[in-house]
This record gives structure tokens, sequence and C-alpha cells, in this order.
């Protein structure tokens, strides 16, 4: 599962995808449901709403196969604030993935689930934290076998990781400051 991004290569440590749910002249709710219906596509079963819109994001914008778009999420409870990941070879990137999906029409996304996924990067430091966090975290077996499969424990010191916060909500003045 790893992969080559056919368009999204920004360089950095944060990328932040807000996805502007309302284009000039049309309905808001017109345009939402044309994206509620291709996120339903990616649905997992057990998994939430974010879920299903983190594969979409992966299969649409990075370009991952749809089948391994899907195996690149592990958003539970437990999961330490990682919904994907996904390893970059032409990049030699790490790179971690949190999804929001909320289609709430007079809502804004804060700094707070940036804060966190931000936070969430420590266990990502060193082949030292990666390892406490498949052996002594309380993490999601989701996301133990996902960096397992992808073998981060090998790559942590030759790979940067990049983190990647997608929300469907437009950013408020406090997650603006914070980016």
């Amino acid at each position: 599962m790893r992969y080559s991004p056919a368009s999204i290569n920004e360089p950095g440590r944060l990328y932040i995808a807000e996805f502007k749910l309302i284009l000039p002249g049309s309905r808001w709710l017109q345009l939402s449901q044309e994206i509620v219906d291709e996120v339903e596509q990616f649905r997992i079963a057990g998994r939430n709403d974010s879920a299903a819109f983190l594969a979409w994001f992966l299969a649409n914008l990075f370009r991952v196969e749809e089948e391994d778009a899907r195996d690149a999420v592990c958003d539970h409870t437990n999961d330490k604030g990682i919904d994907g990941v996904l390893v970059d070879e032409q990049t030699s990137e790490i790179i971690l993935f949190q999804a929001k999906f909320r289609l709430a029409r007079n809502k804004t996304q804060g700094d707070n689930d940036l804060r966190n996924f931000v936070g969430a990067a420590k266990w990502f430091q060193s082949k030292s934290s990666v390892n406490s966090l498949l052996t002594d975290s309380t993490a999601t077996d989701d996301l133990k076998s996902l960096v397992k499969r992808l073998e981060i424990l090998k790559l942590i010191d030759q790979y940067s990781v990049r983190l990647v916060f997608i929300s469907s909500l437009p950013f408020d003045a406090n997650a603006k400051e914070f980016i």
C-alpha cells in the first residue's frame, strides 16, 4: 500500500485541506448532497462518516486505489488521533491523516482538533515511540496492524513524517491562527 501521489506533494509538516462545500451560485444542500453521495460510496462497515470521507479523499486527491484507500484508514475510538497512514516512497514520507466530516451548515472547524492531531505525531518521532505505540499503548488493533503492515518501525529513522488534516467545515479564526 505504498504509493506515489498524483497531484498533492506539498512541502512542510502540516498540510491542511479545507473543503468548501459552497460554490458561487449553488445551493449548499445541493452541492453537499453530491459530496455526501460520493463519500457514501466509500463507507466502511462499522466506521463513521469521517472514515468514509478520508477514504474518498485518498482515492480522489491522492490517487490511491480505492481498496488501498480503504485499507489506509484506521479511524476508530482509541486511534490515538490518527485516522489513516500512508507511506510515500518517492518523497520518503510517512503521512498521517486526520479527517473531520460534518455536514452542519453554520458550524466551523476550530483549532482543538488540529492541536490534538499535531500532538498525536509524538507516536511517530522515533523507533522508541513507534515501538511504544505498538507494544505499550491502548491504540486500536487497526492502527497497530496498519503501522506493522507498512513497516513504519523500519522506516521511521529514514523517512520524515507529514501530517494531513482534512475537514468538511470551514476553519474558524482560532484554527486559521494556529495554522
